[in-house]
């Protein structure tokens, strides 16, 4: 859907050409659906670029590859997308408590997470800024009934990677974690409503997310 470019193939092939950024939801969903075949074609050559120049390139974007799974997914609300899981040469598993550094290390050695410069790469900032950032202006899907988003979000940030693990079982869960996570929610809404530029920095020396009782 948000792909620019399947607009303005589908628009191409009924005669028309210009600039279509300034349709509406609607109306992209109706140019879409007026060339599925187009769509798919366009989609699965996105999908081979992804899997030739990103995820089995020589760079090893993510490591050495030894095997991938996907599936292709359709939604209503959505263009079709891929659920993806890769398996790397030697990448260390979560087996005991001990194995965390180990896998920290590996995640922090191919993932990174931080916003591209606006003035350097303007499109690919907008791009994140658009598909990789969970908005405060959740859908009716994120809510279902729910008054909070039922996925959770907004999380709050994390200064370094971490491994985290659940209670075993409801007796081990005294209710503090729930309490923290809530607390901390507020805040960062909080900090969301108001665009705070130093917002991460803000909740970690605020006293309050570390003592949530």
């Amino acid at each position: 859907m948000r792909w620019p470019e399947f607009i303005a193939v589908i628009k191409a092939q009924q005669g028309k050409e210009g600039d279509f950024s300034g349709l509406d939801w609607n109306e992209k969903c109706d140019i879409l659906r007026s060339n599925p075949v187009t769509v798919m074609r366009m989609f699965e050559k996105r999908v081979d670029a992804l899997m030739t120049d990103l995820i089995l390139s020589p760079a090893q974007s993510i490591g050495p590859v030894e095997d991938y799974l996907f599936r292709v997914e359709f939604q209503a609300r959505g263009s079709p997308h891929i659920h993806m899981v890769v398996w790397i040469e030697d990448a260390p598993g979560v087996q005991d408590p001990k194995d965390c550094p180990d896998v920290i290390q590996f995640i922090d050695r191919y993932i990174t997470c931080q916003m591209p410069d606006e003035k350097a790469d303007p499109e690919l900032h907008k791009i994140v800024s658009e598909v990789q950032v969970h908005s405060r202006n959740h859908s009716k899907t994120c809510r279902k009934g729910n008054v909070l988003c039922r996925f959770g979000f907004p999380r709050l940030p994390m200064e370094k990677t971490i491994i985290a693990s659940a209670p075993w079982n409801d007796d081990e869960d005294d209710g503090q974690n729930k309490k923290c996570g809530e607390k901390a929610k507020d805040l960062l809404l909080i900090c969301c409503e108001r665009g705070t530029p130093t917002w991460t920095s803000s909740l970690y020396s605020t006293s309050s997310v570390g003592s949530c009782t």
